[in-house]
């Protein structure tokens, strides 16, 4: 099966150059214990664009199957998971990125979500040094 990347939607590939970005990340040295590589996908799952967030995430786990088709990201399975931030509540999309920020082993927090919720979590995503990488938005 060949892959024709003018027919893969934009926002697949837009994952899976944000994925394969990842690959320069010191947290992602790591490759020794051959654990899943685990990255919240942080996007609107509930509210009004929960269907976005639907949609995103489906994206995202045919990326991760693309890259552990072909092993992964240093040896490394990806693993994306869900982190809610919807649109709609900024407060609580704040919430999830500084939850998401403490852990001092993430990679990665990938998306961001809606262009409100990028707006909202830009400043306060760099006071706690957030390793959030935005793109859909």
């Amino acid at each position: 099966m060949s892959w024709n990347l003018r027919r893969t939607p934009p926002t697949l590939v837009a994952l899976i150059l944000v994925v394969t970005g990842w690959l320069a990340l010191p947290a992602v040295s790591r490759a020794q214990n051959k654990e899943p590589l685990r990255i919240p996908m942080m996007e609107s799952f509930s509210g009004a664009a929960a269907s976005w967030g639907a949609d995103m995430f489906t994206g995202a786990v045919v990326a991760a199957e693309m890259i552990n088709k072909e092993g992964g990201i240093k040896a490394r399975p990806v693993d994306f998971y869900k982190a809610d931030a919807p649109y709609d509540d900024v407060p609580s999309a704040v919430t999830m990125l500084c939850k998401l920020a403490r852990d001092p082993s993430l990679a990665s927090i990938c998306d961001g979500g809606a262009t409100t919720v990028i707006v909202a979590v830009h400043d306060r995503g760099e006071e706690c040094e957030a390793p959030l990488r935005a793109f859909s938005s």
